[in-house]
């Protein structure tokens, strides 16, 4: 760019001297070029400072035009990412819930015979799991509410099934219950929990799951009182699938940081931030 500008304002100048020459030969008329010096100048100097605006023009509206462009990029990027974000969203579905779905159906079906009313019990919690976490859409967004009594509903089924070996509380103050939140990213942390922790214990043990807000930062705690870090150390499909969600959704501002939980156990806390949920 910067060298057409050059091009052009040497073809002007050439373009004057040959006026000139034009002007003196032809018709006679001959300028005095040094009374007209600083017009001639000024006429020099405005041509230069027009090119140079022309070209500044130029140059920004191109620069905004790469900027535009970038930005469809950058849109585009984020869209297909948003894409593999709700088909990875759909897999894990697809693998947590068959398992899940026919050893329930099995426990439920033997206790209608040996225990109605615990089948019963049963079969209501297997009911509101599925409504909540099948029965929608699972948009990218739902509330920390919602996503509780999905757990709650998840972790009554097992205790069913385990009955004095599972014991969990839920802590989650009312100012957070109404908070937005990503689906499907607790249950597979308290899935590992019960998977890893609790059903190989003998005694089993217990799951708490917090919620408490630090300035801009949502802090979900799933602890357990289970095995600890023995059968953790490789972590599992649905610790990956929770850990690349939060990277795509918050970037480097949504962790799962998994870690001990003295005396014993393991304590599993998911951070995002608030502004943007």
């Amino acid at each position: 760019m910067f060298i057409v500008v050059i091009d052009v304002c040497c073809a002007v100048l050439i373009g004057l001297q040959i006026c000139i020459f034009i002007l003196q030969y032809f018709f006679n008329i001959v300028l005095d070029l040094q009374a007209n010096a600083l017009g001639l100048q000024m006429i020099i100097g405005g041509l230069l400072f027009s090119f140079f605006g022309v070209y500044f023009f130029l140059t920004k509206i191109r620069l905004k035009y790469r900027n535009e462009m970038i930005d469809k990029e950058k849109t585009r990027r984020t869209d297909m990412e948003k894409e593999n974000l709700s088909a990875n969203l759909k897999v894990l579905q697809a693998q947590i819930e068959p398992h899940f779905l026919f050893n329930t159906l099995s426990n439920i079906l033997s206790l209608i015979d040996t225990k109605p009313d615990t089948g019963k019990s049963m079969l209501l919690d297997l009911t509101k799991y599925l409504r909540t976490s099948l029965s929608r859409t699972l948009p990218e967004k739902t509330t920390l509410s919602q996503e509780i009594s999905m757990i709650k509903a998840y972790l009554d089924i097992h205790k069913i099934r385990m009955d004095e070996r599972l014991n969990y509380k839920i802590d989650v103050p009312d100012n957070l219950w109404q908070h937005s939140f990503p689906p499907m990213l607790l249950q597979p942390l308290v899935e590992n929990t019960i998977k890893h922790g609790l059903e190989p214990k003998v005694e089993g043990g217990e799951i708490v799951i917090r919620a408490i807000q630090e300035n801009d930062l949502l802090k979900i705690e799933v602890a357990d009182t289970g095995l600890g870090f023995s059968d953790l150390d490789k972590p599992g499909l649905g610790i990956t699938n929770v850990r690349e969600r939060l990277s795509l959704l918050f970037g480097d501002k949504g962790r799962l940081i998994i870690e001990e939980n003295k005396p014993h156990g393991v304590r599993a806390t998911i951070e995002v931030p608030v502004s943007e949920l």
